[in-house]
């Protein structure tokens, strides 16, 4: 019993740890999207091309991952809760219809 509980949880670590990684990569595409997407939206007069050379041209490639540690820290911490909540259901579900 204490062998199948330590396997669960060091699967269910494992499992985090590479829904983590995998976010964190994600957000290296979505965080500039994102900031191209608002620039432009708050300025409607420009275009997406303008934006993104204005941007690149004023703060450099930093200027694209402005917000990347806390986007990924939003997405991580949901991404957390979210697993964890589901596991715990799924879990639940299991032991109550043996």
């Amino acid at each position: 019993m204490i062998l199948n509980t330590y396997l669960v949880r060091q699967a269910l670590f494992s499992q985090l740890h590479m829904l983590s990684n995998s976010y964190r990569v994600a957000c290296l595409i979505r965080v500039p999207t994102e900031v191209i997407k608002q620039r432009t939206q708050a300025s409607p007069s420009s275009s997406t091309r303008s934006v993104l050379l204005a941007t690149l041209r004023e703060e450099g490639v930093r200027g694209l991952y402005r917000g990347y540690g806390s986007t990924v820290l939003r997405e991580v911490g949901f991404i957390h809760s979210f697993f964890l909540f589901n596991s715990l259901t799924l879990h639940t579900a299991l032991c109550h219809f043996k």
